[in-house]
């Protein structure tokens, strides 16, 4: 039997992200959990048509994502989008919860929880669902689709959004902002970070980085999951505008269309090296200047966390505008969706033109230890487990 089930969808990659910042903080501490890809494990076929049909309505139909968003604010087609998903996969939801038989069902990405109280009620199962919600700062209506869920939320617009949602404020827990762990505890020393990178660097090179870390020399141009768009027309002016630039790391997630874009890019350049889906986030970041990305919430706090300024180049609206506002707010970084103005931004900032608060902001708390310390005193834990 699995006391934890942490279900979430691969898009994006923010749902993801924090979904796996749960699953490790669990197995750290010994608690049985599963964590569950609902669209990659139900239906393959689906999962892919989903998140290709994201990505486009995200890169290209936009005016369609508008209206979407517009149609998921009135109830009544909220509820239809649940009765789609219902369809496509409450039998591997069901079949999940009869063989696993939770303790908890944690969800990080909306509908999940709705379809899980259902099940939990029809079987009459003892399963206490959360849902995590990912959108740490402007969420949308459809996230609150439960009002017999737990939802763990991270800004206090947040919390006031699902308030006006009729969620009953005993199922609200605002918590500190949660980043994977290595991101800000883990030791960054040259063996350390060299052990992660020699897969796609030489010695030499990661070495002579090291050796000029305080020259501003370095960029990363990231975008979750997705990669960031333009990418390589980004990099291309931004090396033109500041041309003692050493290296420029571009980091294209799944997006296979951008990743050949930037390869070609990169064939003619030696300072630009691409990446696709990798794990070393981290250790880029750390050996950045800058970091040119969107506004989603888990990139920017990883950003953050290791005191980068951030370089805003886009955002999705609605749901990332929160971000964008919290960013600009506190004199973080900038934005600007102009490629010619941006690498001039970057100019300036390497010049030393332009300064930010990264390293002395204190409305930024960051506690990975948050998540255990609430479901341990929340939920019981131990008293399950034992």
């Amino acid at each position: 039997m699995t006391s934890v089930i942490i279900a979430y969808v691969k898009v994006g990659g923010g749902h993801q992200n924090m979904a796996n910042i749960i699953h490790k903080k669990l197995d750290d501490n010994q608690i049985s959990n599963k964590i569950v890809d609902v669209l990659e494990e139900d239906k393959k076929f689906f999962t892919k048509f989903f998140s290709l049909f994201y990505q486009i309505l995200i890169d290209k139909l936009f005016l369609i994502w508008f209206f979407l968003i517009f149609l998921q604010r009135i109830r009544i087609f909220r509820n239809l989008f649940l009765k789609v998903i219902k369809l496509t996969h409450y039998s591997f939801l069901e079949d999940l919860f009869i063989k696993e038989k939770p303790d908890f069902f944690v969800s990080t990405y909306y509908f999940f929880d709705a379809i899980a109280i259902e099940i939990i009620k029809k079987h009459n199962l003892p399963t206490k669902v959360y849902t995590v919600v990912s959108d740490f700062f402007s969420p949308e209506s459809i996230w609150f689709l439960s009002k017999d869920s737990r939802y763990l939320l991270f800004s206090k617009n947040s919390y006031n959004l699902a308030l006006k949602n009729n969620i009953a404020s005993q199922n609200l827990f605002l918590l500190p902002f949660v980043v994977k762990n290595s991101f800000h505890t883990e030791e960054k020393t040259i063996a350390n970070i060299t052990k992660r990178l020699t897969f796609y660097f030489d010695k030499k090179n990661i070495f002579d980085i090291f050796n000029n870390l305080d020259k501003k020399q370095n960029i990363l141009i990231l975008g979750g999951g997705n990669g960031l768009k333009n990418s390589d027309k980004l990099a291309k002016i931004i090396l033109k505008q500041s041309p003692s630039l050493k290296n420029i790391w571009i980091v294209c997630g799944r997006n296979k269309e951008l990743y050949q874009k930037c390869l070609k890019l990169g064939k003619n350049n030696p300072k630009i090296k691409v990446f696709g889906y990798v794990d070393i986030i981290l250790e880029l970041i750390f050996l950045s200047d800058l970091v040119v990305t969107k506004a989603g919430p888990n990139s920017v706090l990883e950003i953050l966390a290791q005191k980068k300024p951030v370089f805003l180049f886009d955002y999705i609206w609605p749901q990332e505008k929160g971000v964008l506002d919290f960013v600009l707010k506190n004199k973080l970084g900038i934005y600007e969706n102009n490629i010619n103005k941006m690498a001039i931004e970057i100019k300036n900032y390497l010049k030393n033109i332009k300064i930010f608060n990264n390293q002395n902001n204190k409305d930024i708390i960051i506690n990975n230890d948050i998540l255990l310390e609430f479901f341990d005193k929340n939920s019981n834990f131990n008293k399950n487990l034992s």
